[in-house]
């Protein structure tokens, strides 16, 4: 970053551990400012329901500003969050990539990245975000382990809830990349975000499943 005035996307450093967290935040609200791409959303007028499309603006309407502002809005926050997802590494990846709005992904990378000066908490998460199938002689173990953590985090007052995305993506991109055939057809068959997303013990069942598999291919 050589000035406020010039800033390129590609120079905020890569999220990937919570010791990238300060700078790759200061980075961004440096980025955000220099293109002012940080305004808030427009105000609706008195009477005008807040805009959620285009399709609202129609020929005569008096408020027809504000839809356009609303929409050029709406666009440039789709367009941020497509950019900072650039920055993101895969586990901030995995928490980002269904949030639609600037703030909450923010928001949402501070509380699992920002340090927290706490020892243990400090080493828990560097082991969750070191799990990976690599480092266990089997996915049974691996499993355990993966669990472990989950359940020695909660203890602490970290939930990281165990079927929610970014969690089910973690376990997945850890297996590695001989489960990568595995992971596209499970991808056809399961949603990983919203109300249907698929829960962390599916993903474990059919992984093991598949590691079964590959085993008995080997024999």
């Amino acid at each position: 970053m050589s000035s406020h005035g010039d800033v390129r996307l590609c120079d905020v450093q890569k999220l990937n551990t919570r010791k990238d967290w300060h700078k790759f935040n200061r980075g961004i609200k440096i980025w955000l400012t220099s293109k002012q791409y940080n305004k808030p959303v427009p105000v609706a007028p008195t009477g005008v329901a807040t805009r959620a499309s285009a399709t609202a603006l129609v020929a005569g309407d008096g408020h027809a500003n504000y839809y356009i502002e609303f929409d050029k809005w709406k666009l440039t926050q789709e367009l941020v969050i497509n950019g900072i997802h650039s920055r993101l590494g895969n586990r901030a990846f995995g928490i980002a990539n269904s949030i639609t709005d600037l703030d909450d992904l923010l928001t949402n990378l501070k509380v699992e990245f920002e340090p927290r000066g706490d020892a243990l908490l400090d080493q828990l998460e560097n082991t969750y975000t070191e799990m990976s199938l690599d480092s266990f002689p089997d996915i049974e173990e691996y499993i355990n382990a993966f669990d472990k953590v989950l359940e020695e985090l909660k203890e602490i007052g970290v939930d990281k809830t165990r079927d929610c995305s970014g969690v089910v993506h973690h376990f997945i991109i850890s297996l590695g990349l001989a489960f990568e055939s595995w992971y596209q057809s499970f991808n056809q068959q399961h949603y990983r975000t919203g109300k249907d997303g698929v829960k962390l013990s599916t993903v474990q069942d059919s992984a093991s499943t598949e590691a079964s598999r590959m085993k008995g291919a080997d024999i």
